[in-house]
């Protein structure tokens, strides 16, 4: 799995910013490629611990999940229906895809989008829990 800088800033064990992020990344070792505009590298040649802190399931948004399971049943499927079509871009990005193959994929999948593209933008949403 291939993971731009910025998908691993913050994680446990690793530095708070893009920069600092290259630069631990540099000083470890860790093998760093670009992808278009983004410098990437492979979740295996990062340390185990932050390796682990991307895997685990996201728990820091329970509050954020027991809202929303008060909140109205057209509210909950609204969310539903996004949080499917972020899983859906995030594992194809994850696959390798750019956003705009993943967005043609999903385009596919689902008949005539009348979605926002903009809801695929990584340094907007930062780390996304897939479920």
């Amino acid at each position: 799995m291939v993971l731009a800088i910025s998908d691993t800033v913050g994680l446990p064990g690793a530095p708070e910013t893009n920069r600092s992020v290259r630069d631990w990344r540099k000083r470890l070792g860790i093998p760093v490629q670009r992808y278009g505009k983004r410098f990437t590298s492979s979740l295996s040649n990062l340390p185990d611990v932050v390796r682990r802190a991307w895997l685990e399931p996201c728990t820091h948004e329970a509050a954020a999940h027991a809202a929303l399971h008060e909140a109205a049943p057209a509210v909950r499927d609204r969310a539903d229906r996004k949080g499917a079509i972020v899983r859906f871009l995030t594992a194809r990005r994850r696959a390798g895809m750019s956003p705009a193959q993943a967005l043609t994929a999903l385009r596919a999948a689902s008949g005539p989008w009348r979605g926002c593209a903009a809801l695929w933008q990584p340094a907007r949403y930062g780390n996304l829990c897939p479920a």
